[in-house]
C-alpha cells in the first residue's frame, strides 16, 4: 500500500519563482513613478499571518516599474494581501503623499504553494538516498526510486548549520524509513528547534 510523508513549510515567498516580483501582479495605480530611481528595500505588511518580507521598487527612463523581493517572510497564504507604503520623500514617489501598493498572494507566489508539501510513496516505490548540500546547509535531496523512473525531491530548510545538518539528515532519513516501513502511516518530518523547511519541489 502507498504511503505519504507531510512535510510543513514556513509560508515564505517564492524567490525562485518570479510571480511575486512580476510588477502586473501588484496594484501600483496610485504610485506617481520618477524615472530612472530606486525605492531602496522596503518593509510590508499584510492582513493575514505572514510577515517580513521586504521588496525593493526599481524605475528605469521610461519609466517603466520593476519589483524585487528581499526578504521572503513567513506565514504567508494565497488571499492574503500584502502592503507597501512608498513614503512621500522616496526616490521612486514622484507625489507629494505616502502611496500604498499591493499584491494579492495566489497559491504560486507562495514556496511550495502552501504551509505543507507532501512526498508521495506509491507501494512499488522507494525513498532512498537523503544528501544534505554541506556547503550552504539549504538543500536536502531525496532520491525515490520506482520501477520505471526515478523521481528527485528537494527540500530547502532556514536555519541548516555545520553544527546541525547531521541531525536534519537523520531527522528526514527516519521519516523516509517509517513511510517505506508502515503502510497508510503518513508521518510528519518534524526538524530542530528554529529549524524549517521553506520549499518541497521534484528537481
Amino acid at each position: 500500500m502507498g504511503n505519504s510523508i507531510k512535510i510543513p513549510l514556513l509560508g515564505t515567498l517564492d524567490k525562485v519563482g518570479d510571480d511575486a516580483a512580476l510588477i502586473n501582479n501588484w496594484d501600483i495605480t496610485a504610485l506617481t513613478v520618477t524615472a530612472s530611481q530606486t525605492s531602496g528595500s522596503l518593509e510590508s505588511v499584510s492582513d493575514g499571518g505572514g510577515s517580513g518580507a521586504k521588496f525593493t521598487f526599481n524605475s528605469d527612463a521610461t519609466p517603466v516599474v520593476s519589483v524585487v523581493v528581499d526578504l521572503a517572510g513567513q506565514d504567508y497564504s494565497a488571499g492574503q494581501t500584502i502592503t507597501v507604503t512608498i513614503p512621500a520623500a522616496n526616490l521612486i514617489n514622484g507625489g507629494a503623499a505616502d502611496v500604498d501598493v499591493t499584491l494579492l498572494l495566489e497559491d504560486n507566489m507562495i514556496a511550495g504553494g502552501a504551509f505543507e508539501g507532501y512526498i508521495l510513496l506509491p507501494s512499488s516505490g522507494l525513498l532512498a538516498c537523503v544528501l544534505p548540500d554541506a556547503s550552504s546547509y539549504a538543500t536536502w535531496k531525496i532520491q525515490q526510486l520506482e520501477n520505471d523512473h526515478t523521481r528527485p525531491w528537494t527540500i530547502e530548510i532556514q536555519g541548516g548549520t555545520a553544527n546541525n545538518y547531521v541531525d536534519i539528515t537523520k531527522r528526514i532519513n527516519n521519516v523516509l524509513v517509517e513511510a517505506c516501513t508502515s503502510p497508510n502511516s503518513q508521518p510528519s518530518l518534524v526538524l530542530p528547534d528554529g529549524v524549517f523547511a521553506t520549499d518541497l519541489f521534484i528537481g
